[in-house]
């Protein structure tokens, strides 16, 4: 009877990880329609997705890859390539935080650069630039009427 509750216990955990699988790719396959997720990591994200699934369905596979490469457990060897994987997500993003980053500073040294041509042309037409403030309105003598005024008002 012992046995009997062993086997239910291993097909609930065998259930578990299919649909935990299953959900996680259908996750991703959303995220992924959604355009959440950048197409450059698409292909990534569905490689684990369905490596996930792959090894969910067939847990033996994962038993034996762990016993050929020395692993004590199959769940060590999920940890390993799940912390290389984060490893070269990790790397990846900085690099496209250093590629970002320049192509910021280099858009930002243009605008300064187009904007003090823009001033310069104004400034030669004989235009205030965009950043100067309007002149002040011309203070109003008493009798002259302004246009907020009444034409019986005086000021």
């Amino acid at each position: 009877m012992g046995y009997h509750h062993g086997a239910e216990a291993l097909m609930a955990q065998y259930l578990v990880g299919v649909g935990a699988s299953l959900v996680l790719l259908l996750f991703v396959v959303e995220m992924l329609r959604r355009g959440i997720v950048a197409e450059k990591f698409a292909a990534l994200w569905l490689f684990v997705a369905l490596g996930l699934v792959f090894f969910a369905i067939f847990p033996g596979v994962l038993r034996w890859l762990a016993e050929s490469l020395g692993f004590a457990l199959p769940s060590n060897l999920l940890f390993v390539l799940a912390g290389l994987l984060l490893l070269a997500v990790s790397v990846q993003l900085s690099h496209e935080v250093g590629r970002l980053d320049v192509q910021s500073r280099r858009l930002a040294q243009e605008l300064a650069l187009l904007r003090h041509d823009v001033q310069g042309l104004q400034a030669a037409r004989g235009h205030s630039g965009p950043d100067s403030a309007p002149a002040p309105a011309p203070a109003s003598e008493p009798g002259v009427h302004t246009d907020d005024a009444s034409p019986g008002d005086v000021t």
